[in-house]
């Protein structure tokens, strides 16, 4: 596969504003921070909502500090909460098709967050800054913002995949009242309640709080396929003097989310494999096909301000999650009428098997401490971040293994058929301990970052971290529940250094080069009983072209980057067919340009657009079969585009409409690279009003129609080798929500 050709403005420079690097931060600095913070749905008026709905100007997961991203010497998107209010979106992971670069996964059909950033798979999401430490689906019940920090972003993240993070900024307290209920219902049963409410608990503004829940109780287009899910975050902020801040915030989920493989692959007599055509609706698994979960997590974080040049932040977070599944696999297929052992079977004949995970649960928690110092040296701005982190993960998991209908071909017991399928062959109750295991994880690290604006238009840092990491683990094999063996025991401990350069020049006004190199490094799952897993290690040249344009109404960054990532772990399955073999890939690289904008062109109407071409491969291995394959599921090319325009006056004034559209080329659904998944194009539209009904308060009705064509389309596959299949992308749904803000 070879990149096409594009001109990208290449060059050195690097981030900060004025307003961070600022020496002479006033007394009251957390008043003005917050203040310039973009404020998208709390600003919402009696009427409609502000001209810049879809602008945010600071982020400070890349470097640190609050910084514009116009002069941050990376490619980072910030995705405010008015774009997932206008899209009708509730789930993080449709939320980034927003992003360029971005490619969704499979997501253990369907019951966590599981995307492709520059091509490599994330290994987790990171909420206010911190690791969540189970993989889970989030929803977007309290999100503020999404940030997305393309590349290896290891200095202040840690262990991380180089593709980038993917960082949720929740809602916190706020001391102007704001009170919010939305409810949403669909066609196929969809039954959604929102609930958002902050303000002072005292009459100086002092203790502030916020509490956001949600709570889903949903039919979907599958057939036997139910979402049950409660959400509850409050949080509390409590200021004792102008220059200390303490906020303190919970979050609990309970959720029931079906596990859905979606539409069969089939090999056929040609070789060839194809998705197998049955009713979108169609489910091949069984009702009783779910994954469980509840999760709990605290999270303090103490800011103070000791004079004009220095302050600090600590913090600690706690996360305790409890889960368990059992799902229904695809273990062969026959995809036309076979002989099997003199045996003949039909065409559509699916061999499943029972399987599932109990208990999955992890217990973790995490500190921070991070000191930050601002100057002005010989009329130069400088600011110098120093910080710790670190914690704990222990994991509990135990594996599940159950009915075989491969056994029902030669007892003549009845079989499952895609075409005209008879639920109830396999048992849940057939479920028995495979495998236990036992994980702890240590980790800790240190790092600094540097920060040095010269004069108004050159930026340049340069940041160094780190690490270490101790695993112990425990692995227990079971058959029908009992013991076999010994348990195999094993410690490992491992420490590297990542680091990140940066710089931006501003070379004409609303116009700036800028250039980084950054490292990363990460721990594959089964780095801690496999001796020949070394740590994943990443490095990224990015060059690019920002733009802050005509007052700020156009907002853009270009950018070309050179991702490389070494020792990748893969399925190496053995004569047998087993999935519990692993190798280890020399080196994969990707590379290409992103470009990602927001455009507001009047008072009303506003646009964000978003387009990737990049090409990934393995470039380095013993094996040369393996040289140029490319990863499943990632999308050479993609591109989405979102408009919206509200009218500001007269006597329709808080009318709104809304439109988009969303393209993912062809791409792999295997990593051998022997069949494809179609491209698509989704048109998405919507339109809405707010009506006064008091003073400062409104309902906004709204209607949005998503797959306005009803496209059959197909976005992620689980890149099973031997029974594939692929997640089916919902068909034409028109949503109505009503909310009332007072």
């Amino acid at each position: 596969m070879t990149l096409r050709k594009r001109t990208l403005a290449l060059c050195i420079a690097a981030l900060t504003s004025p307003a961070a690097l600022a020496s002479e931060a006033p007394a009251d600095a957390a008043a003005a921070v917050e203040a310039d913070q973009p404020t998208t749905l709390d600003t919402v008026q009696a009427v409609g909502t502000e001209p810049a709905r879809y602008h945010n100007d600071a982020s400070a997961s890349a470097l640190g500090v609050d910084a514009p991203l116009f002069n941050t010497p990376r490619s980072v998107v910030v995705l405010p909460e008015q774009i997932l209010l206008d899209q009708k979106v509730t789930q993080l992971d449709e939320a980034l098709k927003n992003v360029s670069g971005v490619s969704r996964g499979d997501g253990f059909g369907g019951t966590n967050d599981d995307f492709f950033l520059r091509g490599f798979r994330r290994d987790n999401v990171y909420r206010d800054g911190r690791r969540l430490a189970a993989n889970q689906r989030n929803p977007t019940t309290d999100i503020e913002s999404i940030e997305v920090v393309k590349g290896p972003a290891s200095l202040l993240f840690g262990a991380i995949e180089p593709g980038g993070v993917v960082n949720i900024v929740t809602k916190k307290p706020q001391a102007q009242p704001r009170r919010y209920l939305e409810a949403t219902v669909d066609e196929y049963g969809k039954r959604h309640l929102l609930g958002d409410f902050t303000g002072a608990l005292d009459g100086d503004g002092r203790l502030l709080y916020r509490l956001s829940a949600s709570y889903e109780d949903s039919d979907t287009f599958r057939d036997g396929k139910q979402v049950e899910r409660t959400v509850i975050s409050p949080s509390l902020t409590w200021r004792p003097s102008e220059r200390d801040e303490l906020t303190v915030s919970y979050h609990y989920y309970d959720e029931t989310l079906p596990i859905d493989r979606g539409a069969i692959v089939g090999r056929y007599a040609d070789g060839e494999r194809r998705i197998v055509e049955t009713p979108r609706s169609r489910s091949f698994g069984e009702s009783w096909e779910n994954s469980w979960s509840t999760g709990h997590s605290v999270d303090a974080q103490y800011q103070h301000r000791f004079n004009e040049h220095w302050d600090a932040v600590v913090g600690y977070t706690y996360q305790k999650t409890e889960s368990h599944d059992l799902q229904v696999r695809a273990y062969d297929f026959y995809a036309e009428d076979t002989v099997v052992r003199g045996i003949a079977v039909p065409a559509g004949t699916l061999i499943r098997n029972v399987g599932g995970n109990k208990p999955y649960d992890v217990d973790s928690g995490q500190y921070n401490a991070r000191l930050t110092g601002r100057f002005e040296p010989a009329g130069m701005k400088y600011t110098v971040i120093a910080g710790v982190d670190g914690g704990y993960t222990d994991t509990d998991a135990g594996q599940l293994n159950g009915d075989n209908e491969t056994a029902n071909v030669f007892a003549g017991r009845p079989l499952f058929n895609v075409f005209a399928p008879v639920y109830g062959n396999l048992s849940p109750g057939s479920a028995a301990l495979s495998r236990s295991a036992r994980t702890d994880l240590d980790f800790r690290g240190v790092y600094v970052q540097n920060i040095l604006q010269p004069n108004e238009k050159l930026l340049l840092t340069a940041g160094l971290r780190r690490d270490w990491y101790e695993v112990a683990s425990r692995n227990q094999n079971y058959d029908e529940g009992q013991p076999v063996g010994a348990a195999a025991v094993a410690d490992r401990e491992w420490s590297d250094n990542s680091y990140q350069l940066g710089a931006s020049y501003e070379f004409a006004p609303g116009l700036a080069v800028y250039a980084s190199r950054a490292t990363s490094f990460t721990v594959h799952p089964f780095f801690n009983y496999d001796p020949r897993s070394l740590p994943q290690t990443g490095k990224q040249w990015e060059a690019g072209l920002k733009g802050n344009l005509f007052a700020d109404r156009l907002q853009f960054t270009l950018s070309w980057f050179d991702l490389r990532k070494t020792n990748i772990p893969a399925f190496n399955p053995d004569a047998t067919g087993s999935l519990d073999q692993y190798r280890f890939i020399g080196e994969a690289r990707s590379r290409g340009i992103e470009f990602d904008a927001t455009l507001r062109i009047t008072e009303g109407f506003n646009l964000i657009a978003s387009y990737a071409d990049f090409d990934y491969e393995i470039t380095r291995d013993p094996d040369p079969a393996l040289i140029g394959k490319t990863n499943a599921n990632v999308a050479p090319r993609s591109g989405n585009l979102w408009g919206s325009y509200e009218l500001r006056d007269g006597a329709w004034r808080g009318l709104g409409f809304g439109a988009g559209v969303n393209y993912v080329s062809k791409r792999y659904g295997d990593d051998d690279n022997t069949w494809s998944m179609p491209s698509y194009t989704l048109f998405d539209a919507g339109v809405w009003y707010y009506l006064p009904v008091g003073d400062n308060a409104n309902l906004r009705f709204q209607l949005t129609v998503k797959n306005l064509a009803d496209k059959r389309w197909y976005y992620a596959s689980d890149g099973d080798r031997f029974a594939p299949s692929v997640r089916i992308g919902d068909p034409r749904t028109a949503l109505f929500s009503v909310a009332y803000r007072f």
